[in-house]
């Protein structure tokens, strides 16, 4: 049994710290789900060997080569289908945020007690220099929300196929 903290532990409040766990792992389940929905909407058979190998490709792709490759597999799906409508609108989202998962995963968490705020510092893609931004517990509230959505709705996708 644990008797002393871990350093993080000391630093940052446990809610902080659960919630920003539960949208790590959302954002993880979304990754997996959007492989699946890829391999759907290029015909796939599911648990095939061609599913399992275009599946472990695409896991292994950057977020933002992820977030392309559903934008053409939802192309193949018929025009009039719901889901492709779906799709093109949940790949401009993603694309816009993904830079929220960037930071919950690379990013150095530091508590302000008088602010009630993390403070969130990362290295950009783009340069040498850390990038930082100021969120609160509602913040990440309303992603992991968001992302919780998002990731329910392609369950369903994957469930539907």
């Amino acid at each position: 049994m644990r008797t002393k903290p871990r350093f993080v532990e000391t630093t940052l409040p446990q809610t902080y710290i659960y919630e920003l766990g539960v949208y790590l792992q959302t954002c993880a389940q979304i990754e997996f789900y959007v492989s699946s929905a890829i391999c759907f909407c290029k015909g796939l058979k599911k648990d095939t060997p061609e599913w399992k190998r275009e599946e472990n490709q695409l896991r292994l792709k950057s977020t933002k080569d992820l977030i392309n490759s559903l934008n053409r597999a939802s192309c193949l799906l018929e025009e009039d289908d719901d889901w492709q409508a779906y799709f093109k609108q949940l790949v401009s989202w993603l694309h816009r945020y993904a830079e929220n998962r960037h930071f919950a995963v690379h990013g150095r968490h530091c508590f302000s007690e008088q602010l009630e705020r993390v403070t969130v510092s990362a290295a950009t893609r783009n340069g040498d220099f850390a990038q930082e931004i100021s969120i609160t517990k509602e913040d990440v509230e309303a992603v992991t929300e968001d992302a919780d959505r998002i990731l329910r709705s392609l369950i369903s996708f994957v469930e539907e196929n």
